[in-house]
């Protein structure tokens, strides 16, 4: 199966159908982006999982632009920009599934 788009901030790629048990949800830690700056916000799958899916959360206020949210080797990355005038988060987070890494 494969999904184009679960919903805003979350992209899922090609994934074999499995079991809910078989994929584990990881956060990664909040990247604090001061106004007018770009950030790059990123996490890993665990060892022996590989990514099949993630997305990304803003905190703070409306005014993180997210340039761009995509799967890596081991994880996923969200890049985005603060066009607000106080200091906001963003957060990476990536779904994993058990395989080789």
């Amino acid at each position: 199966m494969t999904v184009a788009a679960l919903a805003t901030g979350v992209t899922a790629v090609a994934a074999a159908p499995a079991q809910a048990a078989d994929y584990l949800q990881v956060y990664g830690d909040p990247v604090l982006i001061p106004p007018g700056e770009f950030r790059l916000a990123e996490v890993d799958c665990p060892l022996g999982r590989v990514p099949t899916g993630g997305g990304y959360q803003t905190q703070g206020g409306q005014d993180i632009v997210v340039l761009d949210s995509y799967a890596v080797d081991r994880g996923w990355n969200a890049a985005g920009k603060n066009t607000g005038a106080t200091e906001q988060s963003l957060m990476a987070f990536v779904i994993c599934a058990v395989g080789e890494s």
